[in-house]
């Protein structure tokens, strides 16, 4: 007969026989590909802001999820079951996403995919563990993300990584060595503020200077923050707003006299920044790094488009084609994974995976080597458009150094 105390080992060395597996590394809902589950669907689940602040962006994501699993399920599926979105609202706040974690994971989801905002997002991160389900963020970009949890994964860009692209593109290509940065200092503005930060040190890591840096936490602030920044003499000024807000600080800075660049981060391709500068504006030398781009151009790329096209009528844009990828990289890492540490090796296993937006190479840490895109505002040239947007160029996040000044 066992001893007490051997009893008591036999389920640590069973833990250690089987990899070291904890329980709580276990995924809730793995998806296998044996006769018994055959018959079954591979669910997947879309966390996403459709009511609130940022019920726009979230609705515009969701064609996106939406077209992915139609596209899979016309390519068989996923280990030859049929794949089944269930999708929940976050509310556009922390509390609500991790609410919708939970009741996605009790409906089968084997994945989650969602976040837009920051804020939002930390109520996804914190779930998600907890829950038992991998994360996967399209979207928001917060560098702490990345160090959160092992369930927690991304197909966008981080903060750090924008911020290496708009500090490249002004060093390397355009040999601007001073800089102004605006910050936004409201509670509410993470994502603003880091992009901000991030931009500035990464200016600084190249060489170059931060001649001013000014806070602002309101419209009269700001104002008076633009003078300040303006008075360093910048060759260069960071504007880290998105939508209609940026657009509106572009043209204030136009309206104080300030004629250098001015340069911004995601957000800065949409009709809310474009219509907001208005017909008539001129923009001056203006540039902001994004994820997407209209203008590139891969097989993946034109056949999302086309069924997109042909669904929704219009083109898909930045963040329908960021989910629609997502999507993808997630299923193509979720078959016969039982546990998280399984799925990061398949997750690993991705590289040089071609989406509708970027070549994609999974990275030990959840992040990815992703293109980034540097494109510029076009004013109007024929009365009644609008201002528009061009790209520049598109590279890979690893590879910045070595374009330099090619």
């Amino acid at each position: 007969m066992l001893s007490k105390k051997l009893l008591v080992l036999v389920p640590v060395l069973l833990v250690l026989l089987s990899g070291c597996v904890k329980p709580e590394e276990m995924l809730r809902n793995p998806v296998l590909s044996d006769v018994e589950h055959i018959n079954s669907d591979v669910v997947i689940g879309v966390a996403l802001p459709l009511s609130g602040r940022y019920a726009v962006e979230g609705n515009e994501m969701l064609p996106g999820a939406k077209a992915a699993v139609d596209q899979l399920n016309n390519r068989r599926g996923v280990a030859g079951r049929r794949v089944r979105l269930e999708v929940c609202d976050t509310k556009s706040n922390p509390a609500d996403a991790a609410a919708a974690v939970s009741t996605l994971a009790a409906k089968g989801a084997s994945v989650i995919i969602g976040g837009f905002s920051t804020n939002e997002t930390h109520g996804l991160v914190k779930a998600a563990p907890k829950a038992q389900v991998p994360l996967i963020i399209p979207c928001a970009s917060s560098d702490d993300f990345s160090r959160s949890s092992g369930f927690v994964f991304r197909t966008g860009c981080t903060d750090t990584q924008m911020a290496d692209g708009i500090a490249s593109y002004l060093w390397y290509w355009r040999q601007i060595r001073q800089i102004g940065v605006l910050v936004d200092v409201r509670p509410s503005s993470e994502y603003e503020r880091n992009i901000s930060r991030s931009v500035a040190k990464s200016f600084s890591d190249l060489g170059g200077s931060v001649a001013s840096s000014a806070n602002y936490s309101d419209v009269a602030s700001c104002v008076a923050a633009m003078k300040r920044v303006m008075a360093g003499g910048p060759q260069a000024i960071v504007v880290s707003a998105v939508g209609a807000e940026a657009a509106q600080m572009v043209k204030a800075l136009r309206k104080l006299g300030y004629t250098g660049v001015i340069c911004g981060a995601d957000g800065w391709e949409g009709s809310e920044f474009l219509h907001t500068l208005g017909k008539d504006f001129q923009p001056g030398e203006c540039f902001f790094v994004s994820f997407f781009s209209k203008e590139y151009k891969d097989d993946e790329y034109s056949a999302f488009s086309e069924y997109f096209r042909k669904k929704y009528y219009h083109l898909p844009g930045a963040r329908a084609a960021a989910v629609r990828d997502a999507v993808f990289l997630a299923c193509g890492s979720l078959v016969n994974v039982k546990n998280i540490k399984q799925f990061r090796r398949s997750w690993l296993a991705m590289q040089n995976f071609f989406g509708a937006s970027s070549v994609y190479n999974p990275q030990k840490s959840g992040d990815v080597d992703r293109m980034l895109f540097i494109n510029s505002i076009i004013p109007s040239g024929i009365d009644g458009e609008y201002p528009s947007v061009r790209l520049i160029r598109g590279f890979m996040h690893s590879k910045l150094e070595t374009y330099k000044m090619d």
